[in-house]
């Protein structure tokens, strides 16, 4: 698959790494391949169908470059402390106006 609406440096910047490293960009590149795909499973759509000349909505890319920065953070699929949300960080809350179907 390949990125068509995020870059490796969007991501970089949100987890804080240097733009110039690169030791970690196939991995980098995978999650945000794994978070477009949530987010169009998410919204229940074809992204393309929120995309204007080739751009997503600045919240919508944001979700999935904070989506992907979770899984960056967050590795293995347990933790030894409990984790809360963080205001204005959650991608849910982002993506939330773009889902299609809400159901009743």
């Amino acid at each position: 698959m390949e990125l068509k609406y995020t870059n490796i440096n969007q991501l970089k910047r949100q987890v804080q790494i240097d733009l110039l490293e690169t030791s970690e960009d196939e991995y980098l590149t995978e999650l945000l391949e794994r978070a477009e795909d949530w987010a169009a499973r998410r919204c229940q759509c074809n992204l393309e169908e929120w995309a204007k000349d080739g751009e997503l909505p600045a919240s919508l890319r944001g979700a999935i470059v904070v989506y992907a920065a979770g899984l960056y953070a967050n590795r293995e699929g347990a933790a030894p402390v409990n984790f809360s949300s963080v205001p204005y960080a959650n991608p849910d809350d982002l993506i939330t106006p773009f889902i299609k179907y809400r159901g009743v």
